[in-house]
Protein backbone atom coordinates (compact mmCIF):
# COMPACT_ATOMS: atom_id res chain seq x y z
CA UNK A 1 0.00 0.00 0.00
CA UNK A 2 1.38 3.22 -0.98
CA UNK A 3 1.61 5.83 1.52
CA UNK A 4 1.15 9.72 0.82
CA UNK A 5 3.50 12.17 3.10
CA UNK A 6 2.00 14.00 5.79
CA UNK A 7 2.51 17.58 3.99
CA UNK A 8 0.75 15.84 0.56
CA UNK A 9 -2.42 15.33 2.68
CA UNK A 10 -2.73 18.81 4.76
CA UNK A 11 -2.56 20.67 1.65
CA UNK A 12 -4.89 18.36 -0.35
CA UNK A 13 -7.39 18.71 2.54
CA UNK A 14 -7.15 22.66 2.32
CA UNK A 15 -7.09 22.63 -1.96
CA UNK A 16 -9.63 19.70 -2.30
CA UNK A 17 -11.98 21.53 0.16
CA UNK A 18 -12.30 24.22 -2.17
CA UNK A 19 -12.65 22.42 -5.39
CA UNK A 20 -15.38 19.87 -3.89
CA UNK A 21 -17.92 22.61 -2.03
CA UNK A 22 -17.02 25.67 -3.39
CA UNK A 23 -20.25 27.26 -2.12
CA UNK A 24 -20.75 25.36 0.95
CA UNK A 25 -23.92 23.44 -0.35
CA UNK A 26 -22.68 19.98 -0.08
CA UNK A 27 -20.66 19.15 2.73
CA UNK A 28 -21.98 22.06 5.10
CA UNK A 29 -19.47 23.69 7.33
CA UNK A 30 -18.40 27.21 7.66
CA UNK A 31 -19.66 30.13 10.88
CA UNK A 32 -22.42 30.83 9.06
CA UNK A 33 -24.61 27.93 9.67
CA UNK A 34 -25.46 27.11 6.31
CA UNK A 35 -24.47 24.32 4.28
CA UNK A 36 -26.05 21.70 1.72
CA UNK A 37 -28.34 18.94 2.60
CA UNK A 38 -26.37 15.55 2.37
CA UNK A 39 -25.74 14.24 -1.14
CA UNK A 40 -28.55 10.94 -1.39
CA UNK A 41 -26.77 10.56 -4.73
CA UNK A 42 -28.22 9.68 -7.70
CA UNK A 43 -31.92 7.77 -7.80
CA UNK A 44 -32.31 4.11 -8.56
CA UNK A 45 -33.71 3.68 -12.51
CA UNK A 46 -37.07 1.28 -12.13
CA UNK A 47 -36.44 0.95 -15.73
CA UNK A 48 -39.50 2.40 -18.57
CA UNK A 49 -43.00 2.69 -17.30
CA UNK A 50 -45.88 -0.01 -18.19
CA UNK A 51 -47.05 0.83 -21.86
CA UNK A 52 -50.66 0.36 -21.36
CA UNK A 53 -51.19 1.16 -25.89
CA UNK A 54 -53.59 4.05 -26.70
CA UNK A 55 -56.63 4.74 -25.69
CA UNK A 56 -59.77 3.50 -27.32
CA UNK A 57 -61.49 5.81 -30.45
CA UNK A 58 -64.53 6.41 -29.49
CA UNK A 59 -65.01 8.55 -32.79
CA UNK A 60 -66.87 11.66 -33.16
CA UNK A 61 -69.37 13.26 -31.74
CA UNK A 62 -72.91 12.43 -33.71
CA UNK A 63 -73.82 16.01 -34.93
CA UNK A 64 -78.09 16.48 -34.57
CA UNK A 65 -78.19 19.55 -36.41
CA UNK A 66 -79.62 22.65 -35.21
CA UNK A 67 -83.40 21.92 -34.64
CA UNK A 68 -85.49 22.65 -38.20
CA UNK A 69 -88.75 23.17 -36.93
CA UNK A 70 -91.04 21.40 -34.07
CA UNK A 71 -93.26 18.51 -35.15
CA UNK A 72 -96.56 19.19 -36.36
CA UNK A 73 -96.88 22.79 -37.45
CA UNK A 74 -97.18 23.86 -41.16
CA UNK A 75 -98.42 26.13 -43.39
CA UNK A 76 -99.60 26.87 -46.51
CA UNK A 77 -96.78 27.99 -49.74
CA UNK A 78 -97.91 29.67 -52.86
CA UNK A 79 -100.01 27.42 -55.35
CA UNK A 80 -101.62 25.47 -52.37
CA UNK A 81 -98.92 23.00 -51.35
CA UNK A 82 -98.85 22.20 -47.64
CA UNK A 83 -95.67 22.73 -45.80
CA UNK A 84 -95.58 20.65 -42.24
CA UNK A 85 -92.44 19.73 -39.84
CA UNK A 86 -92.65 15.44 -39.97
CA UNK A 87 -89.52 14.53 -38.41
CA UNK A 88 -87.65 17.50 -37.88
CA UNK A 89 -87.75 18.75 -41.66
CA UNK A 90 -89.70 20.42 -43.55
CA UNK A 91 -91.95 18.45 -46.23
CA UNK A 92 -94.04 19.69 -49.19
CA UNK A 93 -97.18 18.05 -50.61
CA UNK A 94 -99.11 19.92 -53.35
CA UNK A 95 -102.85 19.86 -52.98
CA UNK A 96 -104.10 20.93 -56.69
CA UNK A 97 -103.17 16.81 -57.28
CA UNK A 98 -105.69 15.88 -55.71
CA UNK A 99 -108.13 19.05 -56.48
CA UNK A 100 -107.81 20.28 -52.92
CA UNK A 101 -106.33 23.31 -51.95
CA UNK A 102 -104.27 24.07 -49.06
CA UNK A 103 -106.05 24.96 -45.58
CA UNK A 104 -104.31 26.08 -42.77
CA UNK A 105 -105.93 25.21 -39.29
CA UNK A 106 -105.02 24.42 -35.64
CA UNK A 107 -101.49 25.75 -36.05
CA UNK A 108 -100.85 23.64 -39.11
CA UNK A 109 -101.09 22.82 -42.58
CA UNK A 110 -102.21 20.46 -44.94
CA UNK A 111 -104.83 19.36 -48.45
CA UNK A 112 -108.70 19.75 -47.93
CA UNK A 113 -111.60 20.24 -49.94
CA UNK A 114 -112.00 24.09 -51.39
CA UNK A 115 -114.06 25.56 -49.18
CA UNK A 116 -113.78 23.85 -45.68
CA UNK A 117 -112.64 25.58 -42.69
CA UNK A 118 -110.05 23.01 -42.02
CA UNK A 119 -108.30 20.47 -42.33
CA UNK A 120 -108.87 16.49 -40.80
CA UNK A 121 -107.50 15.72 -37.92
CA UNK A 122 -106.40 18.95 -36.78
CA UNK A 123 -107.26 20.23 -33.54
CA UNK A 124 -107.14 24.00 -31.63
CA UNK A 125 -108.34 25.24 -28.13
CA UNK A 126 -111.12 28.30 -27.93
CA UNK A 127 -110.44 28.79 -24.20
CA UNK A 128 -111.26 25.53 -22.48
CA UNK A 129 -113.25 24.65 -25.54
CA UNK A 130 -111.65 21.73 -27.34
CA UNK A 131 -112.39 21.95 -31.11
CA UNK A 132 -111.23 19.57 -33.73
CA UNK A 133 -111.80 19.06 -37.54
CA UNK A 134 -114.86 16.72 -38.85
CA UNK A 135 -116.06 17.04 -42.40
CA UNK A 136 -113.89 20.42 -43.30
CA UNK A 137 -116.05 21.96 -40.06
CA UNK A 138 -115.18 22.99 -36.54
CA UNK A 139 -116.48 20.92 -34.17
CA UNK A 140 -116.03 22.18 -30.30
CA UNK A 141 -116.28 20.41 -27.34
CA UNK A 142 -115.92 21.30 -23.68
CA UNK A 143 -113.43 19.96 -21.76
CA UNK A 144 -115.30 18.72 -18.53
CA UNK A 145 -114.80 16.65 -15.36
CA UNK A 146 -111.57 18.78 -14.24
CA UNK A 147 -110.03 18.91 -17.98
CA UNK A 148 -108.74 21.99 -19.50
CA UNK A 149 -107.97 22.64 -23.21
CA UNK A 150 -104.00 22.67 -24.23
CA UNK A 151 -102.13 23.28 -27.14
CA UNK A 152 -99.38 21.05 -27.98
CA UNK A 153 -97.14 20.22 -31.12
CA UNK A 154 -99.28 17.12 -31.88
CA UNK A 155 -102.77 19.30 -31.78
CA UNK A 156 -105.07 20.25 -28.68
CA UNK A 157 -106.31 18.21 -26.12
CA UNK A 158 -108.27 18.40 -23.13
CA UNK A 159 -105.89 17.43 -20.42
CA UNK A 160 -106.57 16.21 -16.73
CA UNK A 161 -109.22 13.66 -15.76
CA UNK A 162 -109.98 11.17 -18.49
CA UNK A 163 -108.68 10.66 -21.56
CA UNK A 164 -106.13 12.91 -23.53
CA UNK A 165 -103.96 13.12 -26.40
CA UNK A 166 -104.55 14.00 -30.15
CA UNK A 167 -106.16 11.63 -32.33
CA UNK A 168 -104.45 8.46 -32.63
CA UNK A 169 -105.00 5.82 -35.10
CA UNK A 170 -105.71 1.95 -34.28
CA UNK A 171 -105.68 -0.27 -37.01
CA UNK A 172 -108.71 1.19 -38.74
CA UNK A 173 -110.29 2.69 -35.89
CA UNK A 174 -109.89 6.40 -35.18
CA UNK A 175 -109.44 7.16 -31.39
CA UNK A 176 -110.48 10.69 -30.11
CA UNK A 177 -111.16 12.22 -26.66
CA UNK A 178 -113.68 14.38 -26.25
CA UNK A 179 -113.92 15.99 -23.02
CA UNK A 180 -112.58 13.82 -21.24
CA UNK A 181 -114.34 10.44 -22.44
CA UNK A 182 -112.46 8.62 -25.72
CA UNK A 183 -114.41 7.67 -28.68
CA UNK A 184 -113.60 4.93 -31.11
CA UNK A 185 -114.90 5.40 -35.06
CA UNK A 186 -113.87 3.24 -37.67
CA UNK A 187 -112.86 4.00 -40.85
CA UNK A 188 -114.23 1.32 -43.14
CA UNK A 189 -114.45 1.17 -45.89
CA UNK A 190 -112.08 3.98 -45.59
CA UNK A 191 -108.25 4.16 -43.71
CA UNK A 192 -107.28 5.59 -40.38
CA UNK A 193 -104.49 8.13 -41.47
CA UNK A 194 -102.31 9.80 -38.70
CA UNK A 195 -100.86 12.74 -40.21
CA UNK A 196 -98.87 15.40 -38.82
CA UNK A 197 -102.25 17.61 -37.69
CA UNK A 198 -102.96 13.84 -35.96
CA UNK A 199 -105.64 11.33 -37.08
CA UNK A 200 -107.92 11.20 -38.99
CA UNK A 201 -110.18 8.50 -41.45
CA UNK A 202 -109.46 9.10 -45.05
CA UNK A 203 -112.08 8.34 -47.72
CA UNK A 204 -111.93 5.15 -49.34
CA UNK A 205 -109.71 5.46 -52.38
CA UNK A 206 -111.89 5.31 -55.56
CA UNK A 207 -112.94 2.41 -57.66
CA UNK A 208 -111.86 3.89 -60.94
CA UNK A 209 -111.10 7.31 -62.69
CA UNK A 210 -111.97 8.67 -65.85
CA UNK A 211 -108.53 7.43 -67.52
CA UNK A 212 -110.44 3.44 -66.78
CA UNK A 213 -113.35 4.98 -69.61
CA UNK A 214 -113.34 2.35 -72.05
CA UNK A 215 -115.01 -0.27 -74.64
CA UNK A 216 -115.47 -3.98 -73.94
CA UNK A 217 -117.31 -4.92 -76.90
CA UNK A 218 -120.05 -3.46 -77.28
CA UNK A 219 -120.01 -2.06 -73.91
CA UNK A 220 -119.27 1.04 -72.84
CA UNK A 221 -117.80 1.17 -69.24
CA UNK A 222 -117.25 4.86 -67.84
CA UNK A 223 -116.38 6.22 -64.43
CA UNK A 224 -119.09 8.35 -62.32
CA UNK A 225 -117.73 9.63 -59.23
CA UNK A 226 -115.08 6.65 -58.57
CA UNK A 227 -117.92 4.17 -59.33
CA UNK A 228 -117.44 2.04 -62.47
CA UNK A 229 -121.07 1.84 -64.66
CA UNK A 230 -121.22 -0.49 -67.60
CA UNK A 231 -123.91 0.70 -71.09
CA UNK A 232 -124.64 -1.78 -73.74
CA UNK A 233 -124.55 0.41 -76.84
CA UNK A 234 -127.32 -1.75 -79.14
CA UNK A 235 -128.38 -1.38 -81.53
CA UNK A 236 -125.16 1.13 -82.09
CA UNK A 237 -122.07 0.30 -81.12
CA UNK A 238 -119.12 1.21 -78.41
CA UNK A 239 -116.72 3.61 -80.62
CA UNK A 240 -113.50 5.37 -79.14
CA UNK A 241 -113.47 8.81 -80.10
CA UNK A 242 -111.04 12.27 -79.60
CA UNK A 243 -112.86 12.55 -76.03
CA UNK A 244 -113.02 8.87 -74.89
CA UNK A 245 -115.32 6.28 -75.71
CA UNK A 246 -119.15 6.84 -76.29
CA UNK A 247 -122.21 5.07 -77.67
CA UNK A 248 -122.52 5.43 -81.72
CA UNK A 249 -126.30 5.38 -82.54
CA UNK A 250 -125.89 3.67 -85.63
CA UNK A 251 -129.98 3.59 -86.49
CA UNK A 252 -131.31 5.60 -89.25
CA UNK A 253 -132.69 9.14 -87.42
CA UNK A 254 -134.35 9.57 -91.04
CA UNK A 255 -136.12 6.26 -90.47
CA UNK A 256 -139.93 6.48 -90.74
CA UNK A 257 -140.13 9.79 -92.31
CA UNK A 258 -142.93 9.75 -94.93
CA UNK A 259 -141.97 10.12 -98.40
CA UNK A 260 -144.43 12.49 -100.93
CA UNK A 261 -144.29 11.87 -104.77
CA UNK A 262 -144.12 14.80 -107.62
CA UNK A 263 -147.42 15.30 -108.50
CA UNK A 264 -149.18 14.24 -105.54
CA UNK A 265 -150.62 17.44 -103.32
CA UNK A 266 -150.37 16.15 -99.68
CA UNK A 267 -152.06 18.69 -96.46
CA UNK A 268 -150.42 18.94 -93.62
CA UNK A 269 -151.24 20.39 -90.51
CA UNK A 270 -148.95 22.02 -88.90
CA UNK A 271 -150.76 22.81 -85.41
CA UNK A 272 -150.37 19.12 -84.73
CA UNK A 273 -146.16 18.69 -85.25
CA UNK A 274 -144.36 18.46 -82.62
CA UNK A 275 -141.24 18.57 -84.10
CA UNK A 276 -140.23 22.30 -83.69
CA UNK A 277 -136.67 22.33 -84.38
CA UNK A 278 -134.89 25.60 -85.52
CA UNK A 279 -133.40 25.37 -89.01
CA UNK A 280 -131.01 27.63 -91.00
CA UNK A 281 -131.99 30.30 -93.50
CA UNK A 282 -130.34 30.70 -96.25
CA UNK A 283 -129.27 33.77 -98.44
CA UNK A 284 -132.56 32.80 -100.72
CA UNK A 285 -135.11 32.78 -97.57
CA UNK A 286 -135.28 36.58 -98.18
CA UNK A 287 -135.11 37.19 -94.27
CA UNK A 288 -132.89 36.63 -91.05
CA UNK A 289 -134.13 35.04 -88.06
CA UNK A 290 -135.40 31.30 -87.37
CA UNK A 291 -138.85 30.26 -87.41
CA UNK A 292 -140.30 29.15 -84.49
CA UNK A 293 -143.13 27.23 -85.69
CA UNK A 294 -143.65 23.01 -85.82
CA UNK A 295 -142.19 21.66 -88.73
CA UNK A 296 -142.76 18.34 -90.73
CA UNK A 297 -140.35 16.50 -92.35
CA UNK A 298 -140.98 14.47 -95.93
CA UNK A 299 -138.37 11.89 -98.23
CA UNK A 300 -138.59 12.53 -101.77
CA UNK A 301 -137.12 9.83 -104.09
CA UNK A 302 -135.72 11.36 -107.23
CA UNK A 303 -135.23 8.84 -110.27
CA UNK A 304 -135.24 11.67 -113.16
CA UNK A 305 -132.62 14.15 -113.17
CA UNK A 306 -134.16 17.55 -114.04
CA UNK A 307 -135.84 21.13 -112.51
CA UNK A 308 -138.39 20.36 -109.82
CA UNK A 309 -140.28 22.90 -108.16
CA UNK A 310 -141.81 22.78 -104.30
CA UNK A 311 -144.46 24.52 -103.46
CA UNK A 312 -145.57 24.97 -99.96
CA UNK A 313 -149.03 27.04 -99.37
CA UNK A 314 -151.33 28.21 -96.74
CA UNK A 315 -154.32 25.72 -98.16
CA UNK A 316 -156.81 28.76 -98.02
CA UNK A 317 -155.14 31.66 -97.18
CA UNK A 318 -157.96 32.80 -94.41
CA UNK A 319 -155.86 31.60 -91.26
CA UNK A 320 -152.66 33.29 -92.11
CA UNK A 321 -149.83 30.85 -92.01
CA UNK A 322 -146.35 32.24 -92.74
CA UNK A 323 -144.29 29.27 -94.75
CA UNK A 324 -140.83 28.37 -95.06
CA UNK A 325 -139.59 25.33 -96.80
CA UNK A 326 -136.21 23.77 -97.01
CA UNK A 327 -134.56 21.06 -99.09
CA UNK A 328 -131.77 18.96 -97.92
CA UNK A 329 -129.66 16.36 -99.65
CA UNK A 330 -129.14 12.63 -98.65
CA UNK A 331 -130.50 12.64 -95.38
CA UNK A 332 -132.83 14.41 -93.02
CA UNK A 333 -129.62 15.60 -91.31
CA UNK A 334 -127.62 16.51 -94.12
CA UNK A 335 -126.64 19.58 -96.18
CA UNK A 336 -129.50 22.11 -96.88
CA UNK A 337 -128.98 23.04 -100.34
CA UNK A 338 -132.34 25.31 -100.92
CA UNK A 339 -134.27 27.50 -98.72
CA UNK A 340 -137.12 29.54 -99.40
CA UNK A 341 -139.45 31.91 -97.29
CA UNK A 342 -141.74 34.25 -98.90
CA UNK A 343 -142.71 34.12 -102.33
CA UNK A 344 -143.20 37.11 -105.24
CA UNK A 345 -146.79 38.31 -105.71
CA UNK A 346 -148.85 37.87 -108.44
CA UNK A 347 -150.62 40.87 -110.49
CA UNK A 348 -153.28 41.70 -108.53
CA UNK A 349 -152.86 38.96 -105.98
CA UNK A 350 -154.82 39.76 -102.39
CA UNK A 351 -152.77 39.61 -99.10
CA UNK A 352 -149.18 40.58 -100.28
CA UNK A 353 -147.06 43.09 -98.65
CA UNK A 354 -144.16 45.06 -100.23
CA UNK A 355 -144.58 42.48 -103.29
CA UNK A 356 -144.23 39.27 -101.02
CA UNK A 357 -146.76 36.30 -100.57
CA UNK A 358 -146.08 35.35 -96.77
CA UNK A 359 -148.31 32.67 -97.11
CA UNK A 360 -146.36 30.88 -100.07
CA UNK A 361 -143.01 29.49 -100.25
CA UNK A 362 -141.16 28.14 -103.37
CA UNK A 363 -138.30 26.26 -104.11
CA UNK A 364 -137.14 25.53 -107.71
CA UNK A 365 -134.21 23.41 -107.86
CA UNK A 366 -131.51 21.48 -110.56
CA UNK A 367 -131.72 17.56 -108.74
CA UNK A 368 -129.72 14.68 -109.74
CA UNK A 369 -131.66 11.34 -108.82
CA UNK A 370 -131.04 10.63 -105.49
CA UNK A 371 -132.92 11.11 -101.81
CA UNK A 372 -133.62 14.31 -100.79
CA UNK A 373 -135.41 15.42 -97.69
CA UNK A 374 -138.08 18.38 -97.41
CA UNK A 375 -139.01 20.56 -94.45
CA UNK A 376 -142.52 22.31 -93.90
CA UNK A 377 -141.63 25.13 -91.45
CA UNK A 378 -143.72 28.43 -90.29
CA UNK A 379 -143.74 31.13 -87.80
CA UNK A 380 -146.15 31.52 -85.38
CA UNK A 381 -147.19 34.62 -83.66
CA UNK A 382 -150.11 34.16 -81.70
CA UNK A 383 -151.56 37.61 -83.19
CA UNK A 384 -150.52 37.77 -86.74
CA UNK A 385 -149.08 34.29 -87.58
CA UNK A 386 -151.39 31.10 -86.24
CA UNK A 387 -150.56 27.46 -87.61
CA UNK A 388 -152.87 25.23 -89.39
CA UNK A 389 -153.15 23.49 -92.57
CA UNK A 390 -150.70 23.61 -95.57
CA UNK A 391 -150.61 22.12 -98.59
CA UNK A 392 -147.27 20.85 -100.07
CA UNK A 393 -146.50 20.00 -103.53
CA UNK A 394 -143.84 18.95 -105.69
CA UNK A 395 -143.43 18.92 -109.82
CA UNK A 396 -140.95 18.31 -112.13
CA UNK A 397 -140.76 21.46 -114.26
CA UNK A 398 -139.05 19.88 -117.41
CA UNK A 399 -136.92 17.43 -118.08
CA UNK A 400 -132.95 18.51 -118.31
CA UNK A 401 -130.99 20.93 -115.83
CA UNK A 402 -130.29 24.28 -116.43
Amino acid sequence: MARFPFYALLACSLACSALVDPDGSQLGGGTDGGGGGVDAGPGVDTGPGVDTGPGVDTGPGVDSGPRVCDEGEGYCDDLDVAVVCVDNTWRRTGCRATGEVCIESGGSAGCAPDGADCVAGSSRCDGDVLEQCFGGEWVGTSCEGGTSCVDGPGGAMCVGEGCMGPPRCEGDTLVTCEAGVENRTSCAPGECFAGAGGAFCSDPPPDCTEFDNRCEGNTLVTCVDGVEEREDCAPGRCMNGFAGPFCEDTTDPCAGIPEIFPFVSQTVDLCEAENDAQYELMDDCRIDGAPNGGDRIFRLNVTDRGRYSIRVEDDDGSVGIDTVVYLREGSCRGDQIACADDDDCRPGERGCNDGLQYRRSIIVEDLEPGTYYIVVDHYFRGDTWTCGDVVVDVRRVFSGAG
